[in-house]
């Protein structure tokens, strides 16, 4: 046994006698005093058990000596407790009252552990200086003078972690503690804009991880506060000008504002003015200016002299940063875009030699787990490509794909990088013969898609991350199709199987969580009750979803109420749904279905999914005998948005008022692209499903369902054919109309959704909802809809114990003696309470956000019925809704026509089994005469209504309109069936 083994064993012994048998006696004696004094000297660096023997030994003699006797003692339990302090020695084994004092001395220590890891790309010394900060906030007094300092510097280390380690947990930890830090901060106090340039920089962080706006606008509010709370002069003045330029160039980069871009500029040209040359963050300023000038460029606002200037910066910031600094990579990475942009521009090799080899430089001098890596590598493919382009060498085409999928394979990395890295590499790899991996890659990347938009985030955030990938399932499908490696049964069965995960993604979520719940609240009710109210919680659309007139209240910093963390409640969610899972009789609860669960979906007729890309594009058919696939090589991307084009212009010129317009000419050219339509996609479908011809007399009609998906689902599938009239020969033969039922579903787990099995029974009687707004507050009075109080009149008189909600009409004279106004809470009141729900109203697609496409009701203009304000909204006795308006099945943002966001979809979701929607605008005295034929073919002479033939009904519907007006199909064909 060693001389040090000995003595800590003799200490121990005394020590454990005064702590368990409260006897300090063996502590006092001469000879503990020599034997701890003989230990430390022969303590090493690494010695954390000796010193704690050593430091509780001496706190429990300062305890027991009295006062004036004990300094020494005390200096000492200092001393060794607090280098277990900063070693991670466990709180329970220190002294509690000691532990403010350990927290206090071991300041310094944790500073210069700071100042290093801001320049260091050691994980684990990065993540020692984290834990250390985070003990010292835990026991420092909140009333301590330094507090809120520990406070600012703990959230500076775990944005440095993050960086490192790219844990969420780390970036939410800093936002938290520097919303904390700024409101404990005086508003006047010197430290204040320093704090709140940390808080906007995390929040910025965020922002590009997740893509959470309200993170963004936090981030210019903290950035813009942290400069006007610094005098000119002030050396962090230049940080927090960087800082604010780099945040609205981000915002710019996502809403295109030239204003956010300008003061972009304008900050990152001040940020380097005032700085000195040999400024050690001088080269961070440079980039951030790089960045902004480049971004003025490509809008074409800027000019060649912005693009010089970009150049310049970036290479200066290269130039001032040593190669082992922990953003030198960063500025490499920037400057390797900047000379793929320029060479695009001049054409000059040696450009796109610079931006490879800068690419390259960025990437090796990162370690392969950092987050950024993926960024880097992404970006290292991107110059290859180019090059390859110009080259057509296999070397480049080869390590570009490697670049883009070990930039996939850095998990810690954003998903929405890894997800455009795989598809990149994917359509690379789609030049070459081998479709096999190509096929595997974008599979790969369809796969992560939930995880760019995952439920936790606001619809908004959601919407603007899927339009970033607008067509990847599709172009996954396309791919699998064209794998060589595989039969023809499973490369249909694959590629369905990628539009069902890549389609609809946020429809999907919703639908995934609203299961049967009866047999787990019968057999786990605690379990059923939390799954409920987390997913009431997400369900709950957050303000940024709601679309309103009114003004917003002054942005703050601090929320006003505790935040409900959506990713927090989302994570608990899912942690649930695995527990659940693992249930006995649970292993599919609120699972999407397999391939067995999908064919069930055609039990009552086939359903249809469209595939239109630049590869292929095909019908997929799913019948109760299997999946085929039908290919469609005249359904091009370009004929399709031709068409798409050319229709919509000839509906608008089909209600052109004008006296020298030709409305028999634009029905002519909706009939030609009905027509063209009908060659190219509805006919060889259901040529190849059998359904050759009409059925004979008698016979039953069939059904068919269509998911069009993208672009093709701005056009009527029902309404395809080659219509003319009825006395021309084959007038029957070659149209929708003539040979099936035709409803519509985004996908086929959104079918099975409107099938599912409802949790109460329906009610003993069948009552219905009839709304209408004939006139409409803030619109111009030739936007009424005189035809509105025709039509809820004769539905009042049809349909089972209505119940009306009408906007009188000063037009007609009619519905004076209403007093139920149709707002949106009364709407919503009587939702749940109704199987049917009839509105006669004007409808609106809004142009670039779906969400917020609405019915207008009578408070539409402060508190809209929208798509998103449905949301919450979750029915078990609603059979059928009829929106008798305009558009309300047309989505407009074109990079967003896969996730089917319309009211259409939006009343599926809310539980109506049957939905009647429009895809263009209707006529309201139509529209009327459609609503009352409609629910002639429902109802029977004592008013009993079969919601199941709805599809039927409105096929019977069109079809008399049609006879009438053979050659206006603009008229009866708008609108469509959705759900079973």
């Amino acid at each position: 046994m060693t001389e040090r083994e000995e003595l800590l064993g003799r200490l121990q012994v005394r020590l454990r006698r005064a702590e368990e048998l409260q006897d300090v006696s063996p502590l006092l004696e001469p000879a503990a005093l020599e034997e701890s004094g003989r230990l430390a000297s022969l303590l090493d660096d690494q010695d954390i058990k000796a010193r704690l023997v050593l430091g509780r030994l001496h706190w429990h003699r300062y305890l027991a000596l009295p006062e004036g006797q004990d300094e020494d003692d005390l200096a000492t339990a200092e001393e060794m407790l607090g280098f277990c302090f900063l070693h991670d020695a466990p709180d329970e084994v220190l002294p509690e009252r000691l532990l403010p004092l350990l927290a206090d001395h071991a300041v310094p220590t944790a500073l210069t552990m700071l100042e290093r890891a801001l320049d260091s790309a050691d994980a684990a010394a990065i993540t020692a200086t984290t834990r250390i900060w985070q003990r010292i906030v835990r026991h420092t007094p909140t009333d301590h003078p330094h507090h809120v300092v520990y406070l600012g510097n703990l959230g500076v280390a775990l944005q440095v972690k993050f960086g490192r380690s790219g844990a969420s947990t780390d970036l939410d930890e800093a936002i938290r503690i520097g919303r904390r830090t700024v409101e404990a901060t005086p508003t006047d106090h010197p430290r204040r804009a320093g704090y709140l340039g940390n808080l906007g920089a995390a929040l910025q962080t965020r922002f590009h991880r997740h893509g959470i706006a309200t993170d963004l606008d936090d981030a210019i509010l903290a950035s813009r506060q942290a400069v006007e709370a610094t005098p000119t002069g002030h050396p962090d003045r230049a940080k927090h000008l960087s800082n604010l330029g780099a945040a609205l160039q981000t915002r710019f980069a996502r809403y295109g504002t030239a204003a956010d871009l300008n003061e972009a500029v304008k900050a990152g040209r001040q940020a380097v003015e005032a700085t000195f040359t040999d400024h050690p963050k001088r080269a961070t300023y440079l980039s951030n200016l790089g960045g902004a000038l480049t971004s003025r460029y490509l809008t074409g606002s800027g000019s060649a002299t912005d693009l010089n200037e970009a150049s310049e910066a970036l290479q200066r910031a290269v130039r001032a940063t040593p190669g082992d600094h922990p953003d030198h990579a960063l500025y490499q990475s920037n400057l390797a875009n900047l000379l793929g942009l320029r060479y695009a521009e001049s054409h000059a090799l040696t450009d796109l030699e610079g931006a490879v080899e800068a690419g390259r430089r960025a990437v090796r001098a990162t370690p392969d787990d950092q987050p950024d890596q993926a960024v880097y590598r992404r970006n290292l493919g991107t110059a290859l490509y180019n090059r390859f382009l110009t080259s057509r060498t296999v070397a480049d085409r080869k390590e570009a794909v490697e670049a883009l999928v070990a930039a996939a394979e850095v998990e810690s990395a954003a998903p929405s990088v890894r997800v455009t890295a795989l598809r990149a590499a994917g359509a690379l790899v789609a030049t070459t013969p081998d479709r096999k991996r190509a096929a595997e890659l974008l599979e790969r990347a369809v796969r992560l898609l939930p995880e760019v938009a995952p439920r936790g985030l606001d619809r908004p955030d959601q919407q603007v991350l899927l339009s970033e990938l607008a067509g990847l399932a599709g172009d996954a499908a396309a791919l699998a199709l064209a794998d060589p490696s595989a039969t023809e049964d499973d490369r249909a069965r694959r590629a369905l199987a990628l539009l069902e995960s890549g389609r609809a993604l946020l429809l999907a979520q919703v639908m995934e969580v609203r299961d049967d719940l009866t047999d787990l609240r019968a057999r786990h009710p605690d379990l059923a009750r939390r799954f409920t109210e987390l997913r009431d919680l997400l369900d709950r659309p957050t303000p940024s979803a709601l679309w309103s007139g009114k003004a917003d209240a002054a942005p703050s910093l601090i929320p006003s109420q505790p935040e409900q963390d959506r990713r927090q409640v989302a994570a608990e969610l899912r942690a649930l749904l695995t527990r659940i899972r693992r249930l006995e009789g649970f292993a599919s609860f609120a699972a999407p279905p397999a391939e067995e669960g999908l064919r069930k979906q055609a039990w009552n007729g086939p359903v249809v999914t469209f595939n239109v890309t630049e590869y292929r594009s095909d019908a997929l058919l799913l019948t109760e005998e299997g999946i085929t696939a039908v290919g469609l090589p005249g359904l091009t991307p370009d004929a399709v948005i031709d068409r798409v084009s050319a229709f919509h212009q000839a509906l608008k010129d089909s209600t052109d008022s004008h006296p020298d317009a030709n409305r028999g000419a634009a029905q002519q050219r909706v009939r030609e692209v009905l027509a063209w339509l009908w060659d190219t996609a509805v006919g060889p479908v259901l040529d190849a499903l059998g359904f050759d011809g009409p059925p004979a007399d008698g016979q039953a009609w069939p059904r068919v369902w269509w998911a069009p998906g993208g672009l093709l689902s701005l056009l009527p599938l029902h309404a395809a054919g080659h219509h003319t009239r009825p006395d021309d020969a084959g007038y029957r033969t070659r149209t929708a109309l003539d040979r099936v039922v035709s409803s519509y579903t985004p996908t086929i787990t959104a079918l099975k959704y409107a099938r599912r099995p409802r949790t109460q029974p329906p009610p003993a009687q069948a009552r219905a909802l009839v709304v209408a707004m004939p006139s409409m507050p803030g619109l111009h009075h030739r936007d009424r809809l005189p035809e509105a109080t025709r039509e809820a009149t004769q539905l009042m008189a049809r349909l089972p114990h209505p119940v009306l909600l009408a906007e009188p009409d000063p037009g007609t004279g009619g519905f004076h003696t209403s007093d139920r106004m149709p707002t949106r809470s009364a709407v919503f009141a009587r939702l749940a309470e109704v199987t049917i729900a009839h509105f006669a109203c004007h409808g609106s697609s809004h142009p670039t956000d779906p969400s917020r496409s609405m019915l207008l009701l009578h408070d539409w203009q402060d508190a809209p019925l929208t798509v998103a304000s449905l949301a919450p909204v979750n029915l078990d006795h609603a059979r059928l809704a009829y929106l008798s308006a305009c558009s309300t099945t047309l989505a407009r943002n074109q990079d967003l026509l896969d996730e089917s966001i319309h009211l259409t979809a939006a009343f599926l979701l809310a539980g109506f089994a049957h939905v009647i929607g429009t895809l263009w605008e209707i006529d309201d005295g139509y529209a009327a005469d459609i609503a009352d034929t409609f629910y002639s073919h429902l109802t029977d002479s004592t008013k009993e209504v079969d919601t199941e033939r709805a599809a039927h009904a409105l096929h019977a519907t069109v079809r008399d309109l049609r006879r009438q007006l053979p050659l206006a199909p603009s008229v009866w064909g708008a609108h469509l069936h959705a759900g079973t």
